[in-house]
């Protein structure tokens, strides 16, 4: 089955639940309890009330949405591909290609939407930046004047499955064991070349949805600063507690807290903000030398023990 023919197919479906919501004021048994996007078409129902059965307006929002998902994971799993094959066939560090292929796609994102790039608009007093997306088609916001969109609620889906299936799952297991001990793998019969080429795809998928949630729920436009570094503290977050996807999302929170707080407060108290990147350097710095402080305390605790036990057997 074709891309198209499977978008066609879903749209039937959504069609269906269109008319079974407008009339029952539920979704059918046909959408399932999971289905992000049968929930999305819901909210674009309860969002825009003027909608009825013959408006078209709703199947062109959910068209163009699917388009939306399917082309950020097509395009963030098709760019995290690269540095999965070079690892896997030059055993080239991952985290050096990642980190340079970042650079391109901003300096490629930035050509797009510059003055004279193909994306760029012509709405005045925006400079580096695509046209607006349409208010129908964005994620609404859970509150007003803020930043905080619907989008969240599909983040954490996201983190969900992440953390289901490197749990509860034997994917998910052979996926920890490969990243643990490469050798181990090869020689437990694990595929291990695919697991890591999939793996990073299925990350890099993943970090396209986020770029389609921060254009449709936060930016509103694509812009050339919308990366703003996220890959480093993403990065780091994820490092800090050590690949949890639960603890991610917690450690998210306080980062951004840090960062928007310094910011805050350099503006109301005058204390620099710069603050908050010795904080950041402080942790990066109690990360790094993890290992070593908990090496020293195990060995130091074994001296008192041995110590303890040769004076009891002295006495």
């Amino acid at each position: 089955m074709t891309n198209q023919e499977y978008i066609d197919n879903r749209l039937a479906t959504y069609n269906e639940a269109f008319d079974f919501y407008m009339d029952c004021g539920e979704m059918p048994k046909s959408i399932e309890k999971g289905d992000i996007l049968g929930a999305y078409l819901k909210s674009v129902i309860d969002s825009n009330p003027q909608l009825d059965s013959q408006d078209p307006l709703w199947m062109e929002v959910l068209k163009d949405d699917l388009l939306a998902f399917l082309s950020a994971i097509v395009a963030g799993g098709l760019y995290a591909w690269i540095p999965a094959v070079l690892k896997v066939k030059l055993k080239v560090s991952e985290v050096i290609t990642t980190i340079m292929l970042n650079s391109v796609a901003i300096y490629v994102c930035t050509y797009l939407v510059n003055s004279s790039g193909p994306l760029a608009t012509h709405d005045k007093g925006v400079l580096g930046g695509s046209d607006a997306v349409p208010e129908a088609f964005r994620f609404a916001q859970l509150i007003p004047k803020s930043n905080l969109s619907t989008a969240i609620f599909y983040s954490a889906v996201i983190a969900f499955l992440c953390w289901y299936i490197m749990q509860k799952t034997s994917i998910g297991l052979e996926m920890k064991v490969t990243g643990e001990n490469e050798r181990f793998a090869f020689f437990a019969g694990l595929p291990k070349d695919k697991l890591m080429i999939w793996s990073m795809v299925a990350s890099g998928a993943i970090c396209g949805l986020v770029g389609m949630f921060e254009v449709y729920g936060y930016q509103i436009r694509f812009q050339d600063s919308i990366s703003n570094e996220f890959y480093y503290d993403g990065m780091l977050v994820a490092m800090i507690m050590n690949y949890n996807p639960v603890g991610i999302i917690i450690m998210s929170f306080f980062f951004a807290v840090i960062d928007i707080g310094a910011s805050a407060m350099e503006f109301s108290t005058g204390v620099s903000g710069e603050i908050s990147e010795i904080i950041f350097a402080v942790i990066i710095f109690l990360m790094a030398a993890e290992k070593g402080i908990s090496k020293a305390i195990t060995k130091k605790n074994l001296q008192r023990k041995v110590k303890k036990t040769m004076g009891k057997e002295v006495q």
